[in-house]
C-alpha cells in the first residue's frame, strides 16, 4: 500500500531517511516477516482453528484424509486462512 502523494508526512528525525520504493515480491515477502501486525493475524487465524479444532484434532484429520468431518474441517480452515490473507491485502500485505 504506497501512501498518498496529497500525504503529508510529519517531519522525520535527522537519522531517519523517507525513500520511496517499489513494493516487488522481495520486499512484501521481507516485511510480511518483519511485521508484528502479520504475525498477529497469522496467532489470530491459529487461534481461531483451534477454538474449534485442537492440534490432535488436525493431525487426526491429516490421517483420516476423507469423510464428511474431514471436509468439514478443511472448510472452517480455508474459512480462516481467507480471512487472515484479507487482514493482510488491508495491510497492503
Amino acid at each position: 500500500m504506497a501512501v498518498p502523494a496529497t500525504a503529508k508526512l510529519p517531519v522525520q528525525p535527522k537519522q531517519i531517511k523517507v525513500t520511496p520504493v517499489t513494493l516487488d515480491a522481495v520486499l512484501t515477502a521481507k516485511l510480511k516477516l518483519a511485521s508484528p501486525h502479520v504475525k498477529l493475524v497469522d496467532e489470530r487465524v491459529v487461534a481461531k482453528i483451534r477454538e474449534k479444532y485442537s492440534a490432535d484434532d488436525e493431525i487426526k484429520m491429516i490421517w483420516l484424509s476423507t469423510g464428511p468431518d474431514v471436509a468439514a474441517y478443511r472448510t472452517y480452515v480455508a474459512t480462516q486462512v481467507a480471512w487472515g490473507k484479507t487482514e493482510k491485502l488491508k495491510l497492503g500485505l
